[in-house]
């Protein structure tokens, strides 16, 4: 079973040491850029594997210098 993380719980799984802060992801699903996310009754929950998904397609390799 994929265990569902809180919005806290989520903040500090992709924010490692700088935790994402709840409001952010507030921000992000409003705006439809941030991780996927169930709602359960009306709290808002996020499984671990989509938040590690979503870091991955976050990932960019640095430019190149001219």
């Amino acid at each position: 079973m994929n265990e569902l993380l809180d919005p806290v719980e989520a903040g500090r799984h992709i924010g490692g040491t700088q935790p994402v802060s709840p409001h952010t992801l507030s921000n992000w699903r409003i705006q439809g850029s941030g991780p996927t996310y169930v709602r359960v009754g009306g709290a808002v929950r996020y499984r671990r594997t989509d938040l590690d998904a979503w870091l991955t397609a976050q990932t960019r390799t640095p430019n190149r210098a001219a």
